[in-house]
């Protein structure tokens, strides 16, 4: 089954002049048809302008992701980090028994960034992050396994404590085919560009939902 949802049937707030787009229940929004897929419990894309971000704030028992789209974050937490989130980096944080963050936009421009969490396997476990920047070049028309639920080889992918594997790819010529097998589930996203899927056109902002079995096939779409 192929589930396409497009960016405006998705719940977006703002708080204060910072801007979210959840694609799953968050926050002042909850909807128990969409409270979940699979492990994957929350997905947000955020717009900070400058100067503008979140206090201090606490976190538990989840695995999250972090990903800088556009512009430049700053990120304080209770794990003695101070890091400066660029484009293409990944921070991968396993909550556990809890830790607190404070964001931030560290640049003059808009600072677009996503956040998701999982379900962990484990619960309470020790809090850890880690985090890598990823080269555009190795995800030119190709599936690069950025974070993984499997044993990773050395280097590559970043490790965490769910049953699943997360991707980031560019499609620019190639187009990609990406098999779902049954019992499992994928999730897209598009984050900028338009993407044929298939014989629909799809814009940014919008995503797919996939259970299998299915065989998805992706390419790049011209502009309209």
């Amino acid at each position: 089954m192929i589930d396409v949802i497009p960016l405006s049937a998705c719940h977006t707030e703002q708080y204060g002049t910072i801007s979210v787009t959840s694609l799953l229940s968050f926050n002042n929004y909850f909807d128990p048809r969409n409270a979940a897929f699979g492990s994957l419990l929350v997905f947000n894309d955020y717009r900070v302008p400058p100067a503008a971000g979140f206090k201090m704030h606490p976190h538990h028992n989840c695995e999250q992701l972090f990903f800088v789209v556009e512009g430049t974050q700053k990120c304080v937490d209770t794990l003695n980090n101070s890091l400066v989130l660029k484009p293409v980096t990944v921070q991968r944080v396993t909550a556990g028994t809890g830790y607190a963050r404070e964001t931030a936009n560290y640049g003059n421009s808009m600072l677009r960034f996503m956040s998701v969490r999982f379900q962990p396997r484990c619960l309470h476990t020790h809090p850890y992050h880690e985090m890598r920047t990823f080269s555009p070049s190795l995800m030119a028309d190709h599936l690069l396994n950025v974070v993984s639920g499997r044993a990773p080889s050395k280097g590559l992918p970043l490790p965490f404590d769910v049953d699943a594997d997360v991707y980031l790819a560019s499609l620019e010529q190639t187009p990609l085919e990406h098999f779902v097998p049954a019992g499992s589930k994928t999730f897209i996203y598009v984050v900028s560009g338009r993407i044929r899927m298939d014989r629909q056109i799809l814009q940014p902002g919008d995503h797919v939902r996939v259970s299998g079995p299915e065989t998805v096939s992706l390419a790049a779409a011209p502009r309209a």
